[in-house]
C-alpha cells in the first residue's frame, strides 16, 4: 500500500536540489532572526489570512524578536527530492 507521501521516482538535476535545499533555509533563517516580515514572503496571502486573520494582526506578529536560541529551527534533512508528472517537485523536508 502506497502512503500519502509516495512520490515518483523521477530523479532531479543536482543543481534543482540544491536550490531546493537553500530555499528551505532562507525561511528558516529568517524566522530564527526573527525577521518575520521576510518568512511572510514565503507565504501565500490566503496563508497569512488563515493564520492571522487579517493585515493588523500579521503585522503585530512581524514585530515579534528574535527566536531565542533554543526554540530555533533547524532543517535536518531534504530527502526524497522527485519531479513530479506536471513538471512541480516533490521533497519530504524534516526540521
Amino acid at each position: 500500500m502506497r502512503s500519502a507521501l509516495a512520490l515518483p521516482c523521477v530523479p532531479p538535476r543536482p543543481a534543482t536540489v540544491a536550490a531546493i535545499v537553500a530555499t528551505a533555509r532562507e525561511p528558516i533563517a529568517c524566522n530564527n532572526a526573527g525577521e518575520f516580515p521576510r518568512v511572510f514572503g514565503f507565504s501565500t496571502d490566503d496563508l497569512l489570512r488563515e493564520a492571522f486573520g487579517d493585515p493588523v494582526a500579521t503585522a503585530q506578529a512581524a514585530a515579534a524578536c528574535a527566536t531565542p536560541p533554543v526554540l530555533r529551527t533547524e532543517l535536518l534533512a531534504v530527502r526524497r527530492v522527485r519531479v513530479l508528472a506536471d513538471g512541480r517537485i516533490g521533497v519530504v523536508m524534516e526540521d
